[in-house]
């Protein structure tokens, strides 16, 4: 309901019929998917024991796997790893780049790579916070976020928009500053930032 990438897709597809059969799709391969993520897991406890969850799948595939096939599983998960970031950076970029204010022909190809550099250090500083624990990152930029848009999006599908967007951009932006200040003075660990973020909205 949030995910930009969400939104990017169905604008790309050529009717409503088409975004309704590929989200349908989808949504089966990501339950396909989890469950053999699940079953992967289940089987590398039982294969290997006590082992950190957060390597487990991949030391289990590497056990069990003959060495043509442990490249191919190797490659294909570095292969996962890029095609998400290289999509997410693009639509960041993307995004912030169309909603800059309108540009001559000229100048557009600078915005689209200033942008896309932007969105670069932008993750880069971002992921410096959380080290490795990619999880823990994951986690608390969902939170916020989710805390930040969900109930204006929800009322936006469900009702008649009641603002303008210039102040739905202005109290959005105070409800996001709010919440990353809850997260970075640690306050997070009392009461979740989705709910300071929600009574905020």
């Amino acid at each position: 309901l949030l995910s930009p990438v969400f939104y990017h897709r169905c604008f790309a597809a050529k009717d409503y019929k088409t975004a309704k059969v590929g989200i349908i799709i989808s949504v089966c391969f990501w339950v396909v998917c989890d469950i053999f993520t699940t079953l992967g897991g289940m089987y590398a406890r039982a294969y290997m024991g006590e082992v950190n969850p957060a390597d487990g799948y991949l030391l289990y595939a590497l056990k069990i796997l003959p060495d043509g096939f442990k490249g191919l599983f190797l490659a294909s998960m570095i292969c996962t790893v890029f095609s998400a970031l290289d999509s997410f950076l693009l639509l960041a970029s993307s995004v912030i780049y169309h909603d800059l204010p309108n540009v001559s022909k000229s100048q557009s190809q600078i915005y689209k790579a200033a942008s896309m550099v932007l969105v670069v250090i932008a993750t880069v500083v971002a992921s410096s916070f959380f080290g490795d624990r990619i999880e823990i990152a994951i986690l608390s930029l969902q939170s916020i976020f989710l805390s930040v848009l969900f109930i204006p999006i929800l009322l936006g599908i469900l009702f008649k928009p009641v603002v303008s967007d210039a102040q739905f951009s202005y109290l959005v932006s105070i409800n996001l500053a709010i919440s990353m200040l809850w997260g970075i003075f640690g306050f997070n660990d009392y009461i979740n930032v989705f709910y300071i973020g929600s009574a905020v909205n």
